[in-house]
């Protein structure tokens, strides 16, 4: 493998085919005038800012300005100059934010600590050798996915916020970075998704100190439809806004990069959801927004009408899921965690005057970044969302439905639908909280390397759902990293009522990919709002006979859930703020015990959590048929509480000649229901 390239072998060789000489020289042959001169801000002029400083004052805004303006000075310049230029995600990508924060601040505020800051960090990237840590290998030419894209973007705001407050041997080298560096760097990762077949293998540069395992040959097929083409599309936007009309190969990159807006914009489904999770929605939606209003502020090309842009933050707020201790909660599907940053919800206030979207940004403020300062607009008044949006059934097939908004409201997502990046085997499962805590979770950490024991949280076995034979259904082994599956997941049936929201989802597919003998895996599930929960799981084999197992995962971040089962098909899980009590029923025999993955202490770690020790513990409930059968059909009911209600609830379950019958008697009074199993699917009716 070649490896000892010159910059201007690699500028040369690259499939931008740079026709550049030295940067000083290029720049005196376009004049430096018309690189470095920049009649308007990319995103906003000097008009603006009084209005920006203004929106830094607001109380929303308070503590996230405060965090990126009250920095210890002299551990931040001791971590750039220490900073490792084999080490991209650990120290470029710190050094990027330090960048971007940092210009930010000494441009509105005139700091010179924090321009000192800005000018070291910058100095210390344009150090790195290259700016990601991907290259094609045989040609070397450098793919850029995160930090490439990261660092242009970082480089062209601090030439656009303190341009004023760098010298030209300063700006020349911010643009021979750009040029050099970051532009093919996006260039060859773009090129290569749009034209796969052209591809050679990705691999980690070799003074590179990342851990990689993936098969990477299919990757420019599959990251076509996901984050990691968002972000080099932003950056190379960057790059040709900044120097359109200044440099010849310009044109080129803009082409690239209105490409690469048209294409990512069909990652996202018609009404705007986004298959990676909340999480991932917030880092691919703030970069696409970031491309479109760059091109219509700029160049006057107009991409606001190509996505469901309004859709889209809306999904935002239907995913929220707040109980108490976790304010900025979310159904957190696939690799999603909570806190997203829906700053991008500004933007998209500001562009349709969309009242919901202000709502949302200002709700999901568990992060920030200084283009919220950017986007806001005091004059968009906040709109509440209304009764029909607490209930939804995405295009994608995730199902949403609650009582309400506040922590203390009941909280249901079901997860039917369709492959994702970052997905989890998980079809059929489902995340429920109420009276102010969640019950029942999506487990969060998984690894991201299939060599590591976490990565058992990917697995159907670390989610609400069905086994078969203590197996779930299909997920690949992870040679090629995070990538989609085939699995879906096909809802049959789907209504809602102010009372009760019923799912029918079928889920076959997903277990014949991983067992051919699977005949059929069938969830129905009523929601009884706001704490009731009745299942009917059904399980067909073609020839065998199996053991079906149902698992329940109870929120343990913090290590207060607590689980037990009393031998007679019952169990009760407890958090602080509310109790679940659940009871089966199968004509088979069933057990029911509280066990926990086998994760090793240590392996799964959130930042700025308290008890460590504690979020390392994954337990749950698992019920099981003691005798292996063709067809199982086991009746699930659930039932929550206030912590505080002393009264234990007695949950009965009977068959008749229709189906089942079951009663419910607590405090609140006796609730009977009557499941009828004659028709297509299972019928389950509130009688009193």
């Amino acid at each position: 493998m070649k490896r000892d390239f010159t910059r201007r072998e690699f500028v040369t060789d690259s499939l931008l085919g740079l026709t550049l000489l030295a940067l000083p020289k290029t720049i005196q042959a376009f004049g430096k005038s018309s690189i470095n001169q920049q009649n308007t801000g990319l995103f906003f002029s000097k008009e603006d800012i009084p209005r920006i400083k203004e929106n830094i004052g607001l109380p929303i805004f308070k503590d996230y300005w405060d965090s990126i303006v009250n920095i210890d000075f002299e551990a931040e310049k001791k971590f750039i100059a220490s900073a490792d230029l084999n080490k991209h995600w650990e120290h470029m990508r710190l050094l990027n934010a330090t960048i971007t924060k940092s210009s930010f601040v000494a441009m509105i505020t005139d700091d010179k600590q924090h321009e000192e800051v800005a000018k070291l960090a910058i100095k210390k990237v344009l150090e790195y050798k290259e700016w990601d840590y991907f290259m094609e290998q045989g040609t070397n030419k450098i793919i850029g996915l995160q930090m490439g894209p990261d660092a242009l973007i970082s480089m062209c705001l601090a030439h656009d916020w303190i341009g004023d407050k760098l010298t030209q041997e300063e700006k020349d080298n911010i643009i021979k970075g750009i040029i050099e560096k970051g532009v093919p760097a996006c260039y060859n990762s773009l090129y290569l998704m749009r034209n796969p077949e052209k591809s050679g293998l990705w691999v980690i540069i070799p003074t590179s100190t990342i851990k990689f395992e993936a098969d990477t040959k299919r990757w420019p097929w599959f990251l076509n439809q996901t984050n990691l083409k968002i972000i080099p599309v932003a950056g190379l936007t960057f790059a040709s806004v900044l120097l359109h009309g200044k440099h010849p190969e310009a044109k080129k990159w803009l082409e690239m990069a209105r490409w690469g807006v048209e294409t990512v914009t069909k990652i996202y489904y018609k009404d705007g959801s986004y298959d990676e999770g909340v999480g991932y929605w917030d880092y691919s939606t703030r970069h696409i927004i970031m491309a479109v209003e760059l091109l219509k502020r700029n160049l006057k090309i107009d991409y606001t009408k190509e996505m469901n842009f309004k859709g889209s933050i809306k999904f935002v707020m239907q995913m929220s899921a707040p109980f108490k201790g976790q304010k900025y909660a979310t159904a957190n599907f696939s690799d999603a965690g909570f806190n997203p940053d829906a700053s991008a919800g500004f933007w998209v206030a500001k562009q349709f005057k969309d009242g919901l979207a202000q709502y949302t940004a200002e709700m999901a403020g568990g992060r920030r970044n200084m283009f919220a300062f950017i986007y806001y607009d005091k004059n968009v008044k906040s709109q509440l969302p209304s009764k029909k949006d607490m209930d939804v059934k995405f295009d994608m097939g995730w199902i949403i439905s609650r009582t309400g908004w506040t922590e203390d409201d009941s909280f249901l997502a079901f997860r039917g639908g369709n492959p994702g990046n970052h997905e989890h085997a998980d079809r059929n499962s489902f995340i429920l909280h109420a009276h102010g805590d969640r019950l029942l979770h999506d487990p969060m950490g998984a690894a991201y390397r299939a060599s590591e024991k976490h990565w058992i949280l990917r697995h159907t076995e670390a989610h609400n759902g069905v086994l078969i034979d203590g197996k779930g259904h299909f997920f690949h082994d992870g040679r090629e990293g995070t990538n989609m599956t085939k699995a879906k997941a096909v809802t049959l049936d789907y209504k809602v009522s102010d009372q009760v929201t019923s799912i029918v989802s079928d889920a076959t597919q997903p277990y014949q990919l991983a067992n051919k003998d699977v005949k059929k895996v069938m969830r129905t599930l009523y929601f009884f709002k706001p704490d009731i929960i009745l299942l009917v799981d059904e399980v067909v084999k073609k020839n065998d006979n199996s053991n079906i197992q149902l698992r329940f995962h109870p929120y343990n971040w913090d290590g207060l859930a607590a689980l037990s089962s009393d031998g007679n098909n019952s169990f009760k899980i407890s958090r602080p703020y509310a109790n679940m009590f659940g009871k089966v029923f199968s004509a088979q025999k069933t057990t029911v015990k509280d066990s926990k993955l086998d994760i090793p202490v240590g392996n799964v770690v959130y930042p700025n959590t308290a008890n460590v020790a504690a979020q390392q513990v994954f337990p749950f409930i698992e019920v099981s048929t003691v005798d292996a059968m063709k067809k199982t059909v086991i009746i699930t009911v659930l039932s929550a509480q206030k912590s505080e209600v002393a009264e234990v609830p007695s949950l009965n379950i009977s068959e008749n000649k229709s189906g089942f019958g079951i009663e419910i008697e607590r405090k609140d009074g006796k609730h009977k229901f009557e499941i009828s199993m004659k028709q297509k699917y299972p019928v389950i009716k509130k009688l009193s």
